[in-house]
């Protein structure tokens, strides 16, 4: 019997163990994607939901600030009248 021959099975097991190998190492690639892209929507998601809130706090402290402001300015405004009628 020659060399080539008592081989040919053995090519075949092997190309069979690395077509499964392959074959489960596609599946796992696919399963850690899945896994990183529903991560990453989950980062977005929680990103997202902490940049609303931050830029709501924003605003409320932009308006307060207005608020402040204006009331310091109508303070003002009376006292400068007062400092008038005084003259």
């Amino acid at each position: 019997m020659n060399t080539l021959h008592r081989c040919a099975p053995q090519t075949k097991n092997t190309d069979a163990a690395a077509s499964a190998l392959r074959a489960q190492a596609e599946a796992e690639a696919q399963q850690i994607l899945a896994q990183a892209q529903t991560e990453a929507a989950n980062l977005k998601a929680r990103t997202q939901q902490q940049c609303d809130a931050e830029t709501e706090a924003a605003a409320r402290k932009r308006a307060q600030t207005e608020a402040d402001c204006k009331a310091m300015l109508a303070r003002t405004q009376q006292e400068i009248q007062q400092r008038r009628a005084a003259f």
